[in-house]
C-alpha cells in the first residue's frame, strides 16, 4: 500500500490554509506523529482522488477523538479517518494548561506524489 505522509500534509495545510477550522487558544496543536493515509486501492485502480475533510478533536492528551469525514470521496474518507485517529499532537495550550480544541482539516489525495 502506498501511505502519504500526513503529518507533511497537515504542515502543507497549515501553509495551504487546508485547515478550515481551528477553535481559538493561545497555542495550537502541533504534529508529533502522524503515520498518513494508506490509499485505498480501489480508489487507485479506479484513479479517483481528491480531498477529504475531516473534522475532529484533538484532547488535552494530544490524542483525537470523534474523528468524523465531513466532505470528500466517499471511498477515501475510511482512509483518512483511519490516519487521523492514529495522529498524535502537542496539545492546544490555554493559560498554560492543555485544552480540547475542535479541527477541520483537508487531506489530500493526489495519484501523481
Amino acid at each position: 500500500p502506498i501511505i502519504a505522509p500526513l503529518k507533511r500534509s497537515i504542515e502543507d495545510a497549515e501553509l495551504e490554509e487546508d485547515v478550515i477550522e481551528f477553535h481559538l487558544a493561545e497555542e495550537k496543536p502541533k504534529v508529533v506523529d502522524c503515520p498518513g493515509p494508506v490509499y485505498p486501492e480501489m480508489a487507485r485502480r479506479a484513479g479517483i482522488s481528491g480531498r477529504v475533510f475531516v473534522q475532529f478533536i484533538v484532547g488535552k492528551d494530544g490524542r483525537t477523538s470523534r474523528v468524523t469525514a465531513i466532505k470528500g470521496p466517499e471511498i477515501l474518507r475510511q482512509a483518512a479517518i483511519e490516519s487521523v485517529r492514529q495522529c498524535i499532537f502537542r496539545p492546544a495550550m490555554q493559560n498554560g494548561s492543555p485544552v480540547d480544541v475542535k479541527m477541520t482539516l483537508g487531506i489530500r489525495f493526489d495519484l501523481s506524489r
